[in-house]
């Protein structure tokens, strides 16, 4: 448990220091800029420091949701305070479309009235250090991203790649309109502006899905399902849900199959160890409930064998559990897991099922009920 904490704690700090660089290299970047823009007198100049300085806000929300994140969970609070950063991402993401949604109307406005800015070398050379340093900070939040994995991060990656952007069409356009009167720095604006517009929109989806409670990525149910089947006493499992709380703390739950005929302590045993892989090795907090199944029923194998065949081709869209045979009715019962496409072929797929427990049980009727995956 301590060593857990430790890898909490290291991810955290990462993210602090690698928000806090970003904090002081936007306020000193911006305060060059302020008082270049001073000293000039160049409007454009002043309008490129406020959006340096208003990067600091967005670094200090930053730096605030992986203090507040790390706080231990709480009565309030039972799984944390993880989601805070996808909350952080979201506010970060918003300030990103308000900056480029006030670039497109000064963009336009400035299109429409002809207005030329008009830059000094010095100028020029201010931009291009502007440039310098906020391709450092974007790589410098990627490279750590890859191990803290913050939206938080992702969002700040992005604002500084936009910065890039925008800073870098600023100056083409600079010198361009040494030989063209035409406003070809307000187009470059408007366009710089639509590119940092939609790319916040993606990042707000993106956060809001996480926030919402989207499906975990493919990687993650693969790795609690490989623990799972890796128990030599577990027959099959389904029913996978996984619940993001945060980077560092998700919760899980799966139904496992195991022999009806083994011991309470046999499976209690089986159980613990599949939860104890899941916390040691991903940092997943794993639910096993056990449920029994009867191998000495050759029947029961048999229809079993000819349904995993069935659905084998639909790969890890489609699953069954809770396969009964009623003798008495002559039915067989089964609960069909699917995803959501081929929710849409559930009567083909019914077909299929049946048809493959008619190969080995003749005379019965498929009742099917269904669970979306």
């Amino acid at each position: 448990m301590t060593k857990s904490n430790d890898k909490t704690y290291d991810r955290e700090r990462e993210g602090v220091i690698t928000a806090l660089t970003g904090l002081t290299l936007n306020l000193v970047l911006g305060a060059i800029k302020l008082a270049f823009g001073i000293v000039t007198g160049s409007l454009s100049m002043l309008s490129d420091a406020v959006n340096n300085l208003s990067d600091v806000g967005t670094s200090a929300v930053v730096v605030s949701s992986f203090a507040i994140s790390r706080k231990k969970a709480d009565s309030g609070h039972p799984y944390g305070h993880g989601r805070f950063e996808y909350v952080a991402g979201f506010i970060v993401s918003i300030i990103i479309i308000f900056v480029g949604a006030e670039l497109v109307s000064s963009s336009v406005r400035r299109f429409f009235t002809g207005e030329k800015s008009t830059y000094s070398l010095a100028a020029l050379v201010v931009l291009v250090l502007s440039i310098a340093v906020k391709a450092f900070m974007a790589i410098m939040y990627a490279a750590k991203n890859k191990r803290v994995k913050s939206d938080t991060l992702t969002a700040a990656c992005f604002d500084s790649v936009s910065d890039c952007v925008v800073t870098a069409l600023v100056a083409a356009a600079f010198v361009a309109a040494r030989f063209t009167d035409f406003p070809i720095d307000a187009l470059c604006g408007v366009v710089a502006a639509l590119f940092i517009v939609f790319g916040g929109l993606k990042i707000v989806v993106g956060n809001v899905n996480r926030l919402l409670g989207e499906r975990p990525d493919g990687a993650t149910e693969q790795e609690i399902a490989e623990i799972v089947s890796e128990s030599p006493l577990v027959l099959g499992y389904h029913d996978l849900m996984v619940h993001d709380y945060g980077a560092e703390h998700k919760v899980a739950s799966v139904d496992a199959e195991f022999d009806k005929n083994l011991s309470f302590v046999e499976v209690h045993a089986a159980v613990d160890e599949i939860e104890r892989k899941a916390y040691s090795k991903y940092k997943i907090n794993l639910v096993v409930h056990s449920d029994p199944v009867d191998v000495s029923d050759s029947r029961y194998l048999a229809v079993r064998r000819a349904v995993v065949a069935a659905l084998e081709v639909y790969g890890r869209d489609a699953s069954f559990h809770e396969l009964v045979i009623d003798d008495k009715d002559k039915t067989v019962g089964i609960h069909l897991r699917l995803g959501e496409k081929l929710m849409r072929e559930r009567d083909h797929i019914t077909a299929e099922v049946m048809s493959a427990v008619d190969s080995v049980l003749t005379g019965y009727t498929v009742t099917a009920e269904y669970d979306f995956m």
